[in-house]
């Protein structure tokens, strides 16, 4: 755990979010390191998905080992782990404005398929709709034709990762809970504050009105007791109007999320 820590400091500096939960990611198992000499010089976090990818994060390279094939080491690990496990690609995000990441992405055979933006807000401190639930066997007729997924080129958020919508997500834990209410339907997980990550409920739209299904994500946080409501949509400036309707503002680190996969 030093060695990795050190790496971070060295790439991000102290104020790096993979510090704040770095002992839970390295005991999960899903991390690649490149070593020299004992000394961590790059790293990154793997993780399957929902719909069978492997999803790619917490990339970190030190800088005086930059551009000498290291990323490209690690990513080549990772296909290697992801094909061994069956699974059928890669898959990452990057912002927008990170020239260097997006560089990174499509030199190392990735292509660009969804945009989506992060937003936070406060919980709204009113009851949702307790008789919203939707049981398993209706939610794939419920959201038939939205225009979300279809905005987000049939991507959907779904445990921090972005995975294909398909009827075999309507088991995973990331759907355990999908409210429909004058026709907003949104999934969220168990109210279980231990799946939170930073104490911060994550949820996803599934079909509109956008900004209703938003406010109803804040209710389902205030009931959960967590810190915020954090929720990702296309990046479209219809959704992005919705959300600071629905008072929600954008994360500066997800202002536009480039959602890149690799087939293997």
């Amino acid at each position: 755990m030093p060695a990795v820590a050190a790496l971070c400091h060295r790439t991000v500096g102290a104020g790096d979010y993979v510090l704040f939960d770095l002992r839970a990611t390295l005991r999960a198992g899903g991390v690649l390191l490149a070593i020299d000499e004992g000394r961590a010089v790059g790293m990154m976090d793997t993780a399957p998905t929902a719909d069978g990818s492997l999803w790619l994060s917490k990339a970190r390279t030190d800088p005086r080992w930059q551009r000498q094939g290291v990323a490209r080491a690690i990513l080549a690990a990772a296909a290697d782990r992801a094909a061994r496990r069956g699974l059928r690609s890669l898959r990452l995000w990057t912002n927008a404005d990170n020239a260097s990441g997006n560089a990174a992405a499509r030199r190392n055979g990735m292509r660009e398929v969804a945009r989506f933006f992060g937003a936070l807000a406060h919980p709204l401190k009113e009851d949702p709709d307790p008789t919203a639930l939707v049981p398993v066997s209706k939610v794939w007729s419920a959201v038939r034709g939205s225009r979300v997924i279809a905005d987000g080129r049939g991507f959907v958020p779904a445990a921090w990762h972005f995975v294909r919508w398909s009827r075999s997500l309507l088991h995973h834990p990331s759907l355990a809970m999908v409210r429909e209410s004058r026709g907003a339907v949104l999934a969220s997980p168990a109210l279980d504050r231990r799946e939170f990550a930073h104490g911060w409920y994550a949820f996803a739209v599934l079909r509109g009105p956008v900004a209703a299904t938003l406010r109803e994500g804040r209710r389902i946080a205030a009931a959960a007791k967590a810190d915020r409501a954090f929720v990702y949509l296309p990046a479209k400036p219809a959704y992005r109007r919705s959300s600071r309707a629905a008072g929600f503002r954008t994360v500066e680190w997800g202002t536009e999320a480039v959602v890149y996969e690799r087939r293997l």
